[in-house]
């Protein structure tokens, strides 16, 4: 809607079109009036006309045509005709070039593939009749292109990625038959260096866990001991947190599997952890290594 807001707020451009004789004559009596006529201009922005030839073929031969449909919709107190012009720019972002734009967005170039018209329509018609019938709700047409876009996203990632993420499925495969590794159902697996004599936590037990993070090739991205000072001297900060909060799913599992007092490595699958995220050290599709040590 924000491009198409272009073609609502052009008054000063009319003054070119001095073969439409509904344009008003302007008149400057009053200070007021020569506020009018700038805020005319300033409406009109300057990137309107490039937008309008760009999106949709507007060139200089329809100038016109844009002018007197700019002064009938200025003029008119119709409600519903009102309503029809303002129903005749949205509709255009249901036109064969908007949803041109749209397979672009949502396709990435696949020419395979393309959105359909017809169906764009009726869901905009069904929604806006409030269609007790209709296949989707509002709420419904959001998680779904929501989850459309992360499908794709994702998908777009292991393609990027795919040599990156088979030496982590490889890795993992390689680790489960390392001995002391215990291999959960979720697919994260542990190793135990000292195990602990307190209780396994609850989703509420409050717990400070120490812990480096590394990646299979050595990389360092996050750690509760931190150097300070010029002595280089490495301070521990534990980290707190329960093992409901918002932490990754592979933390949640290990502080409920394992009892308070455990110093243990854990390996962390990437759909236990951050998955196709890129979030700078942590590539997409990254097996996260932790050395933690739980306590309360």
């Amino acid at each position: 809607m924000k491009k198409l807001i272009y073609a609502v707020a052009a008054v000063g451009m009319l003054a070119g079109f001095n073969s439409c004789t509904q344009t008003p004559k302007a008149t400057f009596n009053s200070e007021t009036d020569s506020l009018s006529y700038a805020i005319g201009v300033m409406n009109c922005d300057p990137r309107m006309l490039p937008a309008l030839e760009d999106q949709f073929g507007i060139d200089s031969t329809c100038y016109d045509a844009f002018a007197e449909g700019f002064l009938n919709g200025a003029k008119t107190t119709d409600k519903k005709e009102i309503a029809r012009i303002i129903g005749f720019q949205v509709g255009m972002q249901s036109s064969e070039k908007s949803i041109k734009q749209m397979n672009s967005y949502f396709f990435q170039g696949d020419s395979t593939k393309s959105l359909s018209q017809s169906n764009m329509i009726a869901g905009f018609i069904a929604a806006l009749n409030k269609d007790k019938n209709a296949v989707m709700t509002i709420e419904d047409a959001r998680a779904f292109m929501q989850s459309f876009q992360q499908k794709q996203y994702e998908a777009n990632m292991a393609k990027q990625y795919a040599d990156w993420k088979k030496q982590n499925e490889e890795f993992l495969a390689t680790n489960a038959k390392n001995e002391g590794v215990v291999t959960l159902k979720s697919g994260l697996q542990y190793k135990i260096e000292k195990e602990g004599k307190g209780t396994i936590a609850t989703d509420t037990t409050k717990l400070k866990v120490s812990y480096t993070g590394k990646l299979i090739d050595g990389t360092e991205f996050d750690s509760s001991y931190k150097t300070t000072g010029k002595s280089n001297v490495k301070k521990n900060t534990p980290f707190e947190c329960t093992p409901s909060s918002g932490i990754i799913k592979g933390w949640q599992e290990i502080l409920k599997t394992v009892p308070v007092g455990t110093k243990c490595t854990i390996y962390v699958p990437a759909e236990l952890g951050y998955g196709a995220q890129n979030t700078g050290k942590i590539k997409p599709f990254s097996t996260l290594i932790f050395d933690i040590e739980i306590a309360e």
